[in-house]
């Protein structure tokens, strides 16, 4: 679950307590800490001033990936001597780690209450399923959380939904609960699946699915844990039309329609209720009463592009960041309205960036192979321990 505002406070002072061994010969502030001030700096477009050194930690790491591993890469199994660096600029703290003469950069903390999902493909997979891996925001840390899966469908409450193609006509909805390790829940078989949503107990799940080629498109549900094939259908909303999904809004489910521009609630007995004015939290731009964030397509050196601004409800923008070549598809805003991750084309392949609305800062996501990243309202797994730690 995304982190409550006051820990960032207690994650920088955990983060001094990281698993690794101290040496404390070490001098404080290192040399290179400087260096990362240069670096950070130059990513936020402020003077090296305005960067101050939090704090740091001495420590070794177990290779020269530096606390940092990247999915696919191989790193010099070399024990490293180093140190964890906190910096701070514009009320935000940012993480580095660093040896002697290098360092790597680990971004701003509050951004370690996300991660970002890819299926890896699988050369041995008859199915064309992949490997969900989970990592850090900026592709670091990675973890292996379901062997076998073709679409993900992760929950607000950091649980994953995922179907597993099972042959040429037929995939299988998995759900791993929040944190779960293991083999994940199977819960239904279809055609296919277009979407699914969990509650936020995990105890009820539901699902747009077709049973068959051709077929029509129906909702079904039940509960978690229970038979595979004890479940309900209901038909779609006759008036539900263009791409649709499917989420829980205070434990009742709903069903968006037509880009998000109609919403159907469905009652405990299975009727369908159309709702007006209705504005689902996890796609609501407004970030106070009198300030919305505007995702905007623009041109820009006579190429398509993106711009996110913050309008005023008169009107006036002020400019947060400009992605020139890159054409927004999907906008999601993570819970306490921080960050904005856009997933779209980058002068015509797959890719995808998170924003900080409240620093500028642009970070580019690696889309994953197959071009379906996901953001993951829940830290990497690496990271469990330090939020246990830090008593989340």
């Amino acid at each position: 679950m995304p982190l409550k505002p006051t820990v960032t406070r207690t994650l920088t002072v955990a983060l001094l307590f990281l698993p690794c061994h101290l040496l404390p010969c070490f001098a404080d502030p290192p040399v290179i800490a400087e260096k990362c001030r240069a670096d950070l700096a130059k990513r936020l477009t402020v003077p090296a001033a305005d960067v101050t050194v939090g704090a740091t930690r001495p420590c070794t790491w177990p290779d020269a990936a530096l606390g940092l591993p990247r999915q696919g890469k191989v790193y010099q199994q070399v024990v490293t001597p180093g140190w964890v660096v906190l910096l701070e600029a514009r009320g935000t703290h940012y993480l580095y780690t660093a040896a002697e003469t290098r360092f790597q950069y680990g971004g701003p903390l509050p951004l370690w209450q996300y991660s970002v999902l890819s299926v890896e493909p699988r050369l041995d997979e008859p199915n064309l399923n992949g490997t969900v891996v989970q990592s850090s925001v900026l592709g670091t840390n990675p973890t292996q959380l379901l062997d076998t899966a073709s679409e993900l469908y992760p929950q607000p409450n950091g649980a994953l939904l995922a179907a597993a193609r099972t042959s040429r006509s037929s995939h299988e909805l998995l759900y791993l609960a929040p944190g779960a390790t293991g083999a994940p829940v199977a819960l239904a078989g279809a055609f296919l699946f277009e979407d699914a949503a969990v509650n936020s107990g995990g105890t009820e799940w539901l699902a747009l699915a077709w049973d068959r080629v051709g077929g029509t498109t129906q909702v079904v549900g039940g509960t978690v844990g229970g038979a595979r094939d004890d479940h309900w259908t209901v038909d779609l909303p006759g008036d539900v039309a263009g791409e649709r999904r499917l989420h829980w809004d205070l434990d009742r489910p709903v069903l968006a329609g037509g880009q998000g521009k109609s919403f159907h609630e469905l009652t405990a007995e299975k009727v369908w209720t159309k709702l007006a004015h209705y504005w689902p939290v996890a796609t609501d731009l407004m970030l106070n009463k009198s300030e919305k964030l505007v995702i905007k397509q623009v041109t820009v050196d006579e190429k398509p592009g993106t711009a996110v601004v913050r309008e005023w409800f008169t009107g006036d923008e002020k400019p947060v960041a400009s992605l020139p070549g890159f054409v927004s598809a999907e906008t999601t805003v993570t819970p306490e309205k921080r960050f904005v991750f856009l997933q779209g084309k980058q002068d015509g392949n797959s890719a995808a960036y998170m924003v900080d609305v409240d620093t500028g800062e642009t970070i580019a996501v690696d889309s994953g192979p197959r071009g379906n990243a996901r953001l993951f309202l829940a830290p990497p797994r690496e990271w469990t321990a330090l939020l246990k730690l830090i008593g989340e």
